[in-house]
């Protein structure tokens, strides 16, 4: 945006985005402004005109254009409405209660959605096998070490942001905070990702309204009279609340009878579907197969983690932690982070 207003004379404003800058007053350059509004929904930017004919410049008021009697050059207002009473104080109530309220009618949505029709199982592997996911759920049968690891990432518990945010039903961050959503072999609707040894669907909503009810009695106090979800509070200012809700989610994960569980980011986010059947439907090894990916490469992360939603990740760089013993690439948790 500042190379753009530094190289190209004549405009007057540079609506920018993508940049997570938070200007509150526009920048200046040259006879330039730029204005953002930071980024991922937390604010809505405002910016009003009154162009008088033959000026070239703007001056900035405070005050309402209807307050305005008299001016004799262009006049503009600029201000940001938080969208997060929570988080970032001074909002604006209604709008953030229109916002909420949207969320919920999505959430409702999904609920009333039917699971519909199973997704397909997917491709044959060359042995006439058939590929699907397998979840977590079986990979730590035979991968107890990695699966160790993986519980106290927040790779596994990717789903409790969500929450807190009343986004969890929300089918396109679901897609990055799960496995195999609408792929084939996967689940397809995100209210309903586990699958019950019955073969019947259950609901997120219900395994996430028990962890809420008994997270209540240990949130920080500023916190206590507050919904968690729906209460948009960002976990990195509560550390200690943090890790407790995290292994709370991890132990209750443990305690169910799912026989697949398609939340978290899990190990067939990076390595792909692993879950192979024979063809009268009984599990067989991946390892026996043959043409299955053998590294993590790039674009498997990349694919949620773009330059919108994580523009300082680095994939050469953030596989691995430098310095820390205990620290798991891709994970970038230390062992004993409960």
């Amino acid at each position: 945006d500042m190379h753009l207003a530094l190289k190209v004379a004549g405009i007057d404003f540079v609506v920018g985005g993508h940049d997570a800058a938070r200007l509150s007053q526009p920048k200046a350059m040259n006879e330039t402004l730029i204005v953002q509004a930071h980024e991922k929904g937390k604010y809505a930017g405002i910016l009003e005109l009154m162009v008088r004919e033959g000026f070239h410049q703007y001056q900035p008021i405070q005050t309402k254009f209807e307050d305005v009697t008299q001016f004799r050059t262009n006049l503009y207002r600029h201000y940001l409405v938080a969208l997060d009473t929570e988080t970032f104080q001074n909002g604006d109530p209604d709008v953030f209660q229109k916002v909420q309220a949207f969320k919920e009618e999505l959430s409702a949505l999904a609920l009333k959605t039917p699971e519909g029709e199973a997704l397909s199982a997917g491709t044959k592997t060359a042995q006439g096998n058939v590929i699907s996911f397998a979840t977590y759920r079986q990979c730590k049968e035979c991968h107890a070490s990695q699966y160790e690891v993986w519980k106290r990432s927040k790779h596994a518990t990717a789903m409790i942001p969500l929450y807190i945010r009343n986004q969890h039903l929300n089918a396109e961050c679901v897609q990055c905070h799960s496995v195999g959503f609408r792929q084939p072999g996967g689940f397809s609707n995100a209210a309903f990702p586990f699958v019950m040894d019955n073969g019947q669907r259950a609901s997120v909503e219900a395994f996430l309204e028990k962890l809420a009810q008994k997270g209540a009695k240990v949130l920080p106090e500023q916190l206590r009279q507050k919904k968690l979800k729906g209460s948009m509070m960002d976990l990195r200012d509560y550390p200690d609340f943090d890790r407790w809700v995290r292994a709370e989610y991890v132990k209750a994960m443990e305690k169910q009878k799912w026989q697949k569980d398609f939340l978290g980011i899990q190990c067939e986010s990076c390595h792909a579907p692993r879950g192979v059947n024979n063809p009268e439907g009984k599990q067989v090894p991946h390892f026996n197969e043959t043409g299955f990916p053998k590294k993590v490469v790039a674009n498997s992360c990349l694919e949620c983690h773009t330059a919108e939603q994580s523009p300082n990740f680095r994939f050469a760089r953030d596989r691995h932690v430098q310095g820390e013993k205990d620290a798991h690439p891709p994970f970038q948790c230390k062992l004993g982070v409960f």
